[in-house]
C-alpha cells in the first residue's frame, strides 16, 4: 500500500485517497479486493491515464489490468481496484441529502434499483489513507450525522413503498403466480433494509454485503431473521401462506418503528 500512495500522491490533481468498499464496511475476508478511491477536484487535472502512468512507475512487481469501466493492480500478491470521484459532485449530493432530497432509479446490478444517497454511504464508511488539504475530512463533516431531513424523507417515502408492496403480495394466491410473489419478497426486504438504516440514522448500504450490516444495527424488530427466513428461503421453496403471514407482521412492527421515530423527530424539531 505505501508504494502505491507514493506514486500517487505526488499528483496535486489527487485531494484525497481512501480505502472503501468491504474493506471500509468491516466486512473484508483475507482475500478481499482493496478499493482504492481517488478524490479529485477537477476530472480534468487526473484522469484514468494519469493514473495508468502513476502505476507504471512500480514496474514488473505491479501487475496492471485495464479496461474501459475499470482499472485493476494485483502487487505482492494483493489486489487493488481504483475509482475515481470528483469532490464537487460529492458535494452536490451533501447539499441535496441536507434538504432531505434523494432519487431512486434503476441500475446495473442492482435488481431492486439503487438511491442517490449511495456515494454518501461510501463516504460515511471511508478509511482515508492521505487528505491533501482536508477537504474530504470537509465534506464527510457536513454529512455525518445523518441529516434529520434525510431520515425523514426516506422513511415517510419507504414505508408506503413497504406497503405497497405487502397490498400486492397478498394478492397472489395461487401457485403458478409463485414467481411474482418471490419478486414482491425480495422488494419488499430490499425496502425493509433501507427503513432499517434510515431508523437507524445510517446511510442505506444496498450492494452485497449491505444486508450484514443490517444484522449489525442496534434497532431491529423482534423476530425479524425468522421472518425473513421465510421471505427469503435458502432452498428457494416459498409458501403462499407463510410468505403473506411473515410480510403482514413485519410491515406491521416496521410501520409502527417508523411512526414513533418520525414523532420523537418532530416533537425535538419543534
Amino acid at each position: 500500500m505505501e508504494d502505491i500512495l507514493s506514486v500517487l500522491i505526488p499528483f496535486e490533481g489527487i485531494e484525497a485517497i481512501s480505502i472503501g468498499g468491504s474493506r471500509a464496511l468491516g466486512l473484508a475476508s483475507a482475500t478481499s479486493d482493496f478499493d482504492i478511491v481517488l478524490h479529485t477536484r477537477d476530472a480534468n487535472c487526473f484522469a484514468n491515464n494519469d493514473l495508468i502512468k502513476a502505476l507504471e512507475q512500480l514496474g514488473e512487481g505491479c501487475k496492471l489490468t485495464k479496461t474501459p469501466a475499470l482499472i485493476s493492480a494485483e502487487k505482492g500478491g494483493q489486489k487493488f481496484e481504483f475509482f475515481l470521484k470528483d469532490l464537487p459532485s460529492i458535494e452536490r449530493d451533501v447539499e441535496q441529502a441536507r434538504q432531505g432530497k434523494f432519487k431512486w432509479f434503476i441500475k446495473p446490478l442492482f435488481p431492486h434499483g439503487d438511491l442517490s444517497t449511495t456515494p454518501l454511504a461510501h463516504l460515511a464508511h471511508l478509511d482515508c489513507m492521505f487528505d491533501r488539504s482536508g477537504a474530504l475530512k470537509r465534506v464527510r463533516d457536513a454529512v455525518t450525522p445523518m441529516p434529520p431531513a434525510l431520515v425523514t424523507s426516506l422513511l415517510q417515502y419507504f414505508s408506503v413503498q413497504m406497503d405497497i408492496t405487502v397490498i400486492h403480495a397478498l394478492k397472489v394466491n395461487k401457485y403458478a403466480d409463485l414467481q411474482y410473489l418471490v419478486a414482491l419478497s425480495s422488494q419488499f426486504v430490499f425496502f425493509f433494509d433501507i427503513l432499517m438504516f434510515a431508523l437507524n440514522d445510517t446511510y442505506p448500504v444496498l450492494e452485497k454485503g449491505g444486508a450484514r450490516l443490517v444484522q449489525r444495527l442496534p434497532k431491529l424488530p423482534e423476530q425479524y431473521a425468522d421472518a425473513l427466513r421465510v421471505l427469503l428461503p435458502v432452498d428457494g421453496t416459498l409458501s403462499l401462506d407463510e410468505a403473506h403471514t411473515a410480510m403482514q407482521a413485519l410491515n406491521t412492527q416496521v410501520q409502527t418503528m417508523v411512526k414513533d421515530k418520525l414523532s420523537v423527530m418532530t416533537g425535538v424539531r419543534s
